[in-house]
């Protein structure tokens, strides 16, 4: 299939399905909560299981293994690490509990377009 267009499904999936499981984990019923919970985490596989190796196809052998921790620390550290802050923020500055979905929606988004330009390299070996 390829890590491009896998990652770009669950990019997809994700702008689609997070409302739905923001919408079950607001109901606060323990069925409603973990289907939302699982909901979310399905999607978030699709993506997070490649991230890494995209990654590493964006670095040459040199640089590797440098280019790619950097590149994904910074970004966790940066993104990962205020999430809960901005999603907070996002609920109480607009009184809508989805409003961290939107967040959501549009860093997928993001990531989606990021995604496209870049090159498949699944049936290319790796320099």
């Amino acid at each position: 299939v390829g890590r491009r267009r896998l990652f770009s499904w669950g990019c997809v999936s994700m702008m689609i399905t997070v409302i739905p499981a923001f919408w079950l984990i607001e109901h606060k019923t323990f069925f409603y909560v973990l289907s939302g919970e699982i909901l979310f985490a399905v999607v978030v596989s699709m993506t997070s299981g490649l991230i890494l190796t995209l990654l590493a196809e964006l670095f040459t052998t040199q640089m590797r293994n440098s280019g790619s921790a950097i590149t994904y620390n910074i970004s966790l550290a940066i993104f990962g690490g205020t999430a809960p802050l901005v999603a907070i923020s996002l609920a109480q500055a607009t009184h809508y509990p989805m409003a961290p979905a939107i967040h959501l929606i549009a860093c997928s988004l993001l990531s989606l377009l990021c995604v496209l330009s870049i090159k498949e390299t699944h049936k290319e070996p790796l320099k």
